[in-house]
């Protein structure tokens, strides 16, 4: 019993250091609960996640396809509603880390697989829209990211991703309208930091864009210096 209970303390200190970005004890907490249950599939989640979040797309891929692989042991029909959420982050996880990789193929593949589980997953809807911009179908990721803002405003990846790909499109005042709006909902609290800097920095390009556009160099300057 205290095992489970530790076990449990450990995958919430590792959930907190995730949304706080320390990611070295993310991954301290996350492997330390997998040392008390190898087959702990939230602990193995838990520490995908963090390797997602620094990079190492390997072993992320690794240690979530060791979740996937528990999750999956029993018919889908016997999964708790619980199990089933995770199994749904666990395939949108190694999309992403697919994704990263430019291993298009592969994300899609787990994109499907976790859209099967929960059709309304939103952070895997935002992967696919992701895939589906590097791929060349950026109208098609721009109408799948407001789908995803109509069922949740406040999905932070859906509106970050939508900024970046008006960016790209060279729709600057789309962009910082977009930005703006998530500018606004940041007091929730469930932004991190790196969101509301990458926020920042689109915004400050597209500010940058629009001055240059209207021929006003030192306005472009400006406009960076306040963004940021």
């Amino acid at each position: 019993r205290s095992r489970k209970l530790q076990l449990r303390l450990l995958c919430l200190r590792s959930e907190v250091a995730l949304q706080e970005e320390d990611h070295k004890q993310a991954l301290t907490t996350s492997a330390e609960a997998i040392r008390l249950d190898v087959s702990e599939p939230k602990a193995l989640l838990l520490l995908g996640h963090a390797r997602n979040r620094v990079a190492e797309y390997p072993g992320a891929l690794r240690v979530l396809g060791t979740a996937r692989d528990a999750l999956e042991a029993m018919p889908m029909s016997e999964l708790s509603a619980k199990s089933r959420a995770l199994l749904a982050q666990t395939h949108c996880l190694m999309g992403q880390a697919h994704e990263r990789c430019r291993q298009y193929a592969a994300a899609k593949s787990e994109i499907d697989k976790a859209l099967r589980v929960d059709p309304n997953h939103l952070s895997t809807l935002s992967t696919k829209a992701a895939v589906l911009h590097h791929t060349g179908h950026s109208r098609d990721a721009e109408r799948l990211l407001w789908d995803c803002l109509a069922l949740d405003p406040d999905h932070v990846d859906s509106r970050l991703l939508l900024g970046y790909i008006e960016l790209c499109s060279g729709n600057c005042e789309g962009c910082i309208k977009t930005l703006e709006d998530l500018n606004k909902r940041s007091s929730s609290g469930n932004i991190l930091a790196s969101q509301i800097g990458a926020a920042k920095a689109y915004q400050a390009l597209a500010y940058e864009c629009n001055a240059r556009n209207l021929g006003k160099p030192r306005l472009a300057e400006d406009s960076v210096r306040q963004a940021l």
